[in-house]
Formats: structure tokens, sequence, C-alpha cells
């Protein structure tokens, strides 16, 4: 299985809800309130958006999978929110994320695709370099859920949690996006990216 960093791989965003107080607007401490070329669209006065990317636009050709005549082998993309020292939030529930689409293209019309959720039990090896790197042992599975996508490009996807992932306070979390291999069925898809960086919290 290929994995990918999410540190540049930027179409990223977390919806989250506060599960103790109802707030109206983003905690202090959280950057990228609006990034460039996203407009948010919270659900009820509780929720807050996180991410990392500085600019939520997607760039054609300009993301990466392991593939084969452009069609994907098993695929993770991950990104690392620590979210009590970068974004000052505690015990939470992730009510939906927005995965950024380049293209997704088919047989069918549609792929499967899963959310995964992880709190990252030590600490990553060099957290603050490009080089940052945790392993599968490092985690522990929170919650899944299965998707189908439908053929697109240059779009972003909100995917709904049927059940609400509960994070304990003081969680690293870990999200991975997974494509199944998709050769033997035609199944082709890259994630939107750009190439202007993520942010980090002031």
């Amino acid at each position: 299985m290929k994995t990918f960093s999410l540190f540049l791989i930027l179409m990223f965003a977390a919806w989250f809800s506060q599960s103790q107080n109802s707030i109206s607007r983003l905690p202090a401490g959280t950057p990228y309130a609006n990034p460039t070329g996203y407009q948010p669209a919270l659900n009820d006065p509780g929720e807050v958006l996180v991410t990392h990317s500085t600019d939520q636009s997607i760039v054609l050709y300009n993301s990466v999978a392991c593939s084969s005549s452009s069609l994907h082998t098993d695929n993770s993309y991950f990104r690392v929110f620590d979210l009590a020292n970068d974004f000052g939030l505690g015990t939470f529930v992730i009510k939906h994320v927005e995965i950024g689409i380049e293209t997704a293209s088919s047989a069918t019309g549609t792929q499967p695709v899963e959310l995964r959720f992880y709190s990252l039990d030590v600490p990553m090896v060099n957290p603050l370099s490009s080089s940052a790197y945790f392993s599968f042992s490092d985690l522990t599975l929170l919650g899944s859920q299965s998707y189908t996508v439908a053929d697109q490009s240059l779009s972003i996807v909100d995917f709904i949690l049927t059940n609400p992932i509960v994070v304990p306070e003081n969680t690293v979390l870990v999200v991975e996006f997974f494509t199944p291999n998709g050769q033997a069925v035609g199944n082709s898809l890259y994630v939107g990216s750009n190439p202007t960086g993520a942010g980090s919290a002031p």
C-alpha cells in the first residue's frame, strides 16, 4: 500500500462540533478560518472548521498517486491535527470531513473510498520538518466510514459521518483518506492539492 503525507496535499478540512460548549466562531489560535478560495458553510452554531491549509483551490496535475496508466493501487493520504496545541480544542465530535478531488473517474460512475480516524499514541518523528513521519503501529483506530465518490473533477466533497467520531481531550488526531486498489475495475482518483503549502498555528 502506498502512503502519502497530506502536509502538501492541501484539500483537507474537518468539521468539528464542540461537545460541551456551543460556539459560533472559531476559537482563538485557530489559523486560516477562511482559506483562500474557500467559503465555510457551517451547519450549526456549534461547528468550527479545522484545517492546516492556507488555500483551498485545486490545481490540475499537481497531485500524486501510486498508479499504473492512471489507475490507482491502494493509496492512503494522511493529515495530523494536534488539536489542543494548534487549535485550542478539547473534547469534540467530528461530524463531516471535506476532501478536495482533482479528478475521479471510473468504469461505473462511482468508486469506493474510506475515511479512518486515529489517535496518535506517540510523538511524531521530526514533527516540524518535511520528513516528519509516524507508523501504523503508533495509531489507535477511533472509527471509520466507507463512501462512494462519483466521477468529478476540481471539486470538494463533503463526507458526512453517519456515526460522528468522539475524540477525547488532548488527542493528536490522524485522519486517513483511503482509496482501495482500483486497477482491476478501472478506477482513478487523484486528491485535490495545490503548491501553496500548509500553514502552522501561531
